[in-house]
């Protein structure tokens, strides 16, 4: 791919989108070529490496592109065919369309879940559309009747995080008999099947991972935030379990919790500001800790940061460890590779589909139906140890 001249006026990420779009459509860039790093596009736009992989995120999430883990960014097969207009839903050959809703496509744990049913479903023919609500209970709405009007055959819902959708436009769903699966949190009042993460295993196997590497006094960061309370809970389980396992004692002075954040700007402000201080004073009054087991990456990323400003050396005198398996944080953390528990995306993908085609064919599953995805750790710079 050559080079790709940013112009003025748009933020970058919107004029690297539209750059790879316009060749895509005079034919310089085709299906299946893949392109160069986000590393060597930032060099190019004369940008942020981060501000790329948001660009590639969105045009992965429409279906444009598909990104890889550890291979790269492709052309997806059906790019040409998903750059038709945003008002118009095109039949599949097959004539099976899936509508996926996510609060915010930008966010890197929904894109990936876009690329996955993307990448599972491309085999098959199968069209997806997918709708960023921007966490919006209107968004959510229109969304979900446009689905019912185009006669979707699935619905695949990631649910808003701060506020319910509402029970009418749910028992419209329901009553349309459109086979639905909710993503990471179940909707309770309906009852439909929902693919999740395992909180407890990720936190086990992490801190387990800091038990192993003789850490004697482990810490754990995690979300306060009442959508995350469950996941909290989870989360603390796995960690008092592996402390147990150890033979380490649970303090709870020792879990710091934050609010939520979806992403690690370059320049903190506001709240991240606020809890990126709040978090160096919490580790200044405890210098004994040797170890953090992080709920997330991103609190794993603002726990290494944290760590530099006190001079305490990651991994040298305090090990992180943090769930997700964002690699891409990597290029926040300076180049330092996160230790993680890495999630299988394209595993999350294969349940879903499967999920909707069992139901189209007449499977009844029971109310609540739950299928974990469980993970497996990967260790990195920032949990490893040489002498």
């Amino acid at each position: 791919m050559s080079k790709l001249k940013a112009g003025p006026g748009e933020p970058r990420y919107r004029q690297l989108e539209k750059a790879i779009i316009a060749r895509l459509r005079d034919g310089s860039l085709s299906p299946g070529e893949r392109l160069e790093s986000p590393e060597e596009l930032a060099k190019v736009l004369d940008g942020s490496a981060s501000t790329v992989r948001l660009a590639l995120q969105n045009l992965a999430s429409q279906g444009i592109l598909i990104r890889v883990p550890r291979r790269g960014t492709m052309v997806s097969q059906d790019a040409l065919r998903m750059l038709q207009p945003e008002n118009t839903i095109e039949p599949s050959v097959n004539g099976k369309n899936f509508g996926l809703l996510v609060p915010d496509i930008r966010i890197h744990e929904y894109a990936s879940i876009a690329g996955a049913i993307l990448e599972v479903t491309h085999a098959t023919g199968t069209n997806v559309t997918v709708f960023s609500t921007e966490d919006d209970r209107e968004r959510y709405d229109s969304s979900i009747r446009r689905c019912l009007e185009s006669r979707f055959n699935g619905l695949v819902i990631v649910p808003p995080l701060y506020t319910p959708l509402r029970l009418e436009t749910l028992t419209i769903l329901e009553q349309a008999k459109v086979p639905v699966v909710t993503v990471w949190r179940p909707i309770d009042v309906m009852g439909w099947p929902v693919v999740r993460s395992d909180p407890t295993d990720g936190l086990f196997q992490t801190t387990s991972h800091l038990v192993s590497m003789r850490c004697k006094h482990i810490a754990m960061m995690s979300f306060q935030a009442p959508e995350h309370d469950l996941t909290r809970m989870a989360s603390i389980l796995g960690y008092e379990r592996a402390l147990a396992a150890g033979q380490l004692q649970f303090n709870p002075d020792n879990v710091f919790t934050a609010p939520n954040i979806t992403t690690l700007s370059r320049h903190m402000t506001g709240r991240e500001q606020s809890m990126f201080d709040e978090l160096v004073e919490w580790l200044r009054q405890r210098p004994e800790i040797d170890g953090i087991a992080s709920q997330h990456d991103l609190l794993a990323g603002m726990a290494v940061k944290a760590l530099a400003k006190l001079g305490r050396p990651v991994p040298g005198d305090v090990m992180v460890t943090g769930v997700g398996g964002y690699h891409a944080i990597s290029a926040w953390l300076g180049g330092q590779s996160l230790a993680t528990y890495d999630l299988d995306y394209n595993e999350f993908g294969r349940r879903i589909c499967s999920i909707l085609d069992r139901i189209a064919e007449g499977h009844v599953f029971p109310r609540g139906h739950h299928e974990v995805v469980k993970g497996r750790f990967v260790p990195g710079d920032s949990a490893t140890r040489t002498a």
